[in-house]
């Protein structure tokens, strides 16, 4: 005998009923279920008991979401409604033709009665009046109308009114837009197009949610684009507000959507497409789960920053009327664990040894040798030292430079931001260590790239095998592992010694590639500093 779902078997062969609670009636907003014992081993007594109780757990949970119902649930209701029924009506006018004298004046007359008082519609629309119109509503709809509070009953009412005269308005509307014959009229709008007062009338768009994500990403890369992790993160975020929202278009999103995006998030699976518990599973299923952890605060931030910039751009382009996302995010306390340290003089030193001599065999390819000594030196970002390509090793002015830039084969190259095109002489000791000799070998050896031998991921460019290396392998060896040292340290090292060495901090920006602030530099520094200048500059870095 198959057994339903809804039955389990403990080890001890007896069988167990589990019901599924609604999260939003749970008290804390959580998935659970309720749990309990059939007391029996035999499948036919467990089969019959358990249709009992799916009965009553149906009947108390429809009881239970009527009693849970907020105004904006009544509302999405009416609205579907309406919806459906102006979908008909227009279906019906395309394929009849025109409606006569007596039909449109039946329309004219709905839309005028929906604008009396609330008894005196609700008797003319049903012969039982507003009990009898709550009462077909309900059981059309699914609603148990017997649990509903006197609130509910009078916000239904007044939704129910307020939508049947945007059905007439909207019919109306559809009816004379078939009358205009109007030749510069787009193919295919001149029959039902309506107008900008009926789409608004009806509550709804004449533009889908992904048509609208389409048109915002498009600009993005008209404007010169993002990064592609950064792409990766905003499409994800979108991603996910179709799913907890259903695709409502862009112009239908609420503060209740916005609301119940966080209250999503804030439950929401770290790892959710890899972790094979929540991987390929709907979002209903992934909330909450005991043992699987959630995204930190800063990635909850992440995505309501996304979904709060691309509700402003929608709001700015006519999509929608207010942006709910503003001032969602979470407060975060920055951890310790979070911040980057700088590398001290004797972490320095010891580093520097093993990159060169090498003495416990830790430095294993040329990548992760130059790579490290060029971040050490230059305070570069992984990535830019990872995508380099040989021609980026340049003289300009007689001092040798890093030409950082997103130009090159490939189209694969990019920069976290416009301050990061820089060029960034290269430090005497790097020098010395021997960096030109290899950069004419491969040169010599017709590779365009520096680091040939490092792969490229889309997300994150070319930079992960040499961060993973310095980060798991050659910190730990050299018993350096901690949370806020890691490769990236190299540049808050860079820049924390440079300032301790007096350097103009205009002069280190343009050497980390940070943005430039003030009408002196910001404005009018166009051409930027001569490399003599910040050779004189970084050449100060020193242990």
């Amino acid at each position: 005998m198959r057994l339903a779902a809804y039955l389990s078997r403990s080890r001890h062969g007896v069988f167990y009923f589990r019901w599924p609670i609604p999260q939003r009636l749970h008290p804390s907003r959580k998935r659970s279920h309720v749990r309990l014992s059939l007391r029996t081993r035999c499948p036919a007594t467990a089969q019959r008991l358990s249709r009992a109780l799916v009965l009553a757990g149906q009947s108390r949970i429809e009881a239970a979401c009527a009693q849970a119902m907020k105004y904006v649930d009544i509302r999405q209701h009416v609205l579907d409604h309406f919806r459906g029924m102006l979908d008909r009506f227009k279906d019906g006018v395309d394929d009849s033709g025109p409606l006569g004298p007596v039909r449109y004046a039946a329309l004219e007359t709905t839309q005028g009665l929906a604008d009396s008082d609330l008894d005196t519609w609700a008797g003319l629309i049903h012969p039982e009046g507003p009990d009898g119109l709550v009462q077909a509503f309900c059981a059309q709809r699914g609603i148990p109308a017997a649990d509903l509070s006197a609130q509910h009953r009078a916000w239904l009412l007044d939704a129910l009114r307020k939508g049947h005269h945007a059905f007439a308005k909207a019919a109306l509307g559809h009816v004379d837009a078939l009358e205009r014959f109007d030749l510069d009229m787009p193919p295919g709008n001149a029959a039902g197009a309506g107008t900008a007062d009926d789409d608004a009338a009806s509550g709804q768009t004449q533009i889908s949610y992904q048509e609208v994500v389409d048109q915002y990403f498009a600009e993005v890369a008209r404007s010169g684009g993002v990064a592609v992790k950064t792409d990766a993160d905003k499409r994800a975020a979108l991603n996910l507000l179709a799913e907890i929202t259903g695709d409502k278009t862009v112009a239908a999103i609420t503060k209740a959507d916005a609301q119940q995006a966080k209250q999503v998030l804030m439950q929401y699976p770290a790892n959710r497409q890899k972790n094979r518990i929540t991987r390929g599973k709907p979002l209903s299923e992934v909330l909450d789960l005991p043992g699987v952890p959630k995204i930190a605060a800063k990635t909850l931030n992440s995505y309501l920053s996304n979904m709060e910039t691309f509700m402003g751009w929608a709001v700015r382009n006519g999509h929608a009327d207010a942006n709910h996302f503003a001032g969602m995010q979470v407060k975060v306390q920055r951890a310790k664990a979070d911040q980057r340290d700088p590398f001290t003089d004797a972490q320095l030193a010891r580093l520097y040894e093993h990159l060169i001599d090498n003495p416990m065999n830790l430095v294993k390819t040329d990548a992760a040798k130059w790579g490290s000594l060029v971040g050490m030196f230059t305070g570069m970002r992984l990535n830019e030292i990872a995508q380099l390509e040989t021609a980026d090793i340049k003289q300009v002015d007689g001092v040798w430079v890093i030409d950082v830039s997103d130009v090159g084969e490939g189209n694969r190259k990019r920069l976290k931001t416009a301050a990061a095109d820089r060029r960034v002489p290269l430090h005497d000791r790097l020098i010395a260590t021997g960096f030109l000799d290899f950069v004419e070998a491969q040169r010599d050896a017709r590779q365009e790239r520096l680091f040939p031998a490092l792969s490229f991921c889309p997300k994150n460019g070319y930079g992960r095998a040499i961060g993973r290396w310095f980060n798991n392998t050659l910190l730990p060896k050299l018993g350096m592992k901690s949370k806020t040292l890691v490769f990236h340290s190299f540049r808050h090292t860079m820049n924390t010694r440079l300032y301790q060495a007096d350097v103009p901090e205009a002069q280190i920006k343009a050497i980390i590639g940070h943005e430039q602030q003030g009408v002196s530099t910001g404005t009018y520094l166009k051409d930027g500093f001569r490399p003599a200048q910040l050779k004189a500059a970084i050449d100060r870095f020193e242990f």
